[in-house]
């Protein structure tokens, strides 16, 4: 019997990879400009904005990276219909180009409200994303998030700003797996606005120069960036961001859920201790609710053993010390 349901995962992912092929071919077709969704590297590496205009070739993508941007291409159609289907008028925004600041940018829609007109871009995120930010309401909450991308979208939203002549654009977000919604005004900041604008003149002129900004050697911007291994370490240096990639599912799944998990392990810890605080000195047994709390007294024996005579038994081993630096940032 044919494995169908192999050949029908196999065609899929030909058409993905021979797409993405040519999202890659037509990016460095127009390298000759700054594409908005990428300004926000202006606050942590130029390099990287200059680099994606003179070697957009060298720009490595992992194919998990590609497969999470494609789903996020289809969960924005979804927005889309339900912002038509709730009686919004958006239309595409169709894509601007500044000359002056070699810029070009395409916001998702133009939202049209009480007669003013909106730059709208939807961004879908995993529930674990979007508890941190639906904390956030203000295009500087976003700024301060240890997530480098959530870091660059007011920056992307200024460009627009300025690409379309308005005043105010907004970011939507949807979690893509249970559909709620959260929305941030990125109203126009003249300083902060114009000092995105003032570093795209820097860089056009770096770029024309073919000159490169020195390399920033941050372990947390670095390990995000597709250049770290193909050009700025590409001569086997050891920076501080050398790691080795591992493309693999359920590691990342494993390690997404330890995260996760670890944010409910502190909630736990500090209302265990929060409770039990309340009873420590109260042996006996109460009822809250669906619960039953006992407190029952117990000795336990401790040795106190003089610190001359700990020396004497000290054995040193070869231990493991491991660290988890989560680069997204989620709370």
């Amino acid at each position: 019997m044919n494995d169908i349901g192999g050949l029908v995962i196999q065609k899929l992912d030909e058409s993905f990879k021979a797409k993405k092929k040519r999202d890659r071919l037509d990016r460095a077709l127009e390298a000759s400009v700054n594409h908005a969704s990428s300004i926000g590297w202006l606050d942590d590496c130029p390099r990287h904005l200059v680099l994606m205009r003179l070697a957009p070739g060298k720009e490595e993508k992992t194919e998990d990276f590609d497969y999470i941007t494609e789903e996020g291409h289809f969960q924005e159609k979804i927005l889309g219909q339900q912002l038509t289907e709730a009686g919004l008028a958006i239309a595409p925004a169709g894509p601007m180009v500044s000359t002056e600041l070699q810029l070009k940018g395409e916001a998702d829609w133009i939202l049209t409200e009480d007669g003013l007109k909106y730059p709208l871009d939807g961004k879908s995120c995993s529930s674990q994303m979007f508890r941190e930010i639906s904390h956030y309401k203000t295009s500087d909450d976003l700024l301060s998030s240890k997530a480098i991308w959530l870091r660059h979208y007011p920056a992307q939203m200024y460009s627009y700003i300025a690409l379309y002549g308005l005043a105010v654009s907004l970011l939507l977000f949807r979690n893509k797996e249970n559909g709620k919604k959260h929305a941030i005004n990125v109203p126009w900041s003249s300083e902060k606005g114009n000092r995105y604008l003032d570093g795209l003149k820097e860089i056009n002129g770096l770029v024309s120069r073919e000159e490169l900004p020195a390399v920033i050697d941050n372990e947390g911007i670095c390990l995000r960036c597709g250049f770290c291994n193909s050009v700025c370490y590409a001569e086997g240096n050891t920076p501080k961001a050398a790691a080795t990639l591992i493309d693999d599912d359920d590691l990342r799944a494993a390690l997404d859920r330890r995260a996760e998990l670890e944010r409910f392990s502190k909630e736990f810890n500090s209302l265990d201790k929060q409770i039990k605080e309340r009873f420590d000195k109260q042996p006996g047994s109460w009822l809250v609710g669906d619960f039953i709390i006992t407190n029952k007294p117990y000795n336990s024996t401790t040795y106190d053993v003089p610190e001359e005579i700990k020396k004497q038994y000290a054995k040193a081993s070869a231990r493991n010390k491991f660290s988890f630096k989560n680069l997204a940032g989620a709370l």
